[in-house]
């Protein structure tokens, strides 16, 4: 079955290289890589396990929300949002090209 057909859409996501991950003394998470850092509140179900999976390998979105029994939707959002995860299109097991930000977008 292809991406498209089990509704990822085509992409796998992951965390860019070099991001750092911490939760405060205040438990919120909090993300940087030089020169940017974003705090992103606190971890509601099943995200610092989905966060730990982005870090690990690339993963879809349907993977995400099968490991942690959560829907990881607003937290990718978010990440996405912040120009936090590398995005791989693909078709089908082919990745054809990766969107790598280099900096987050703009508003």
């Amino acid at each position: 079955m292809s991406a498209e057909a089990a509704g990822d859409g085509g992409e796998r996501l992951m965390l860019r290289p070099g991001v750092f991950r911490a939760v405060g003394a205040d438990g919120v998470l909090r993300l940087a890589r030089w020169p940017h850092a974003e705090a992103l509140g606190r971890l509601g179900p099943g995200e610092a396990e989905a966060l730990e999976c982005l870090a690990e390998r690339p993963c879809t979105a349907r993977e995400l929300s099968a490991v942690t029994g959560h829907d990881t939707g607003p937290l990718l959002a978010r990440l996405r949002d912040g120009g936090w995860l590398d995005i791989t299109v693909t078709d089908g097991d082919r990745a054809l090209y990766t969107i790598r930000p280099l900096r987050s977008p703009p508003p």
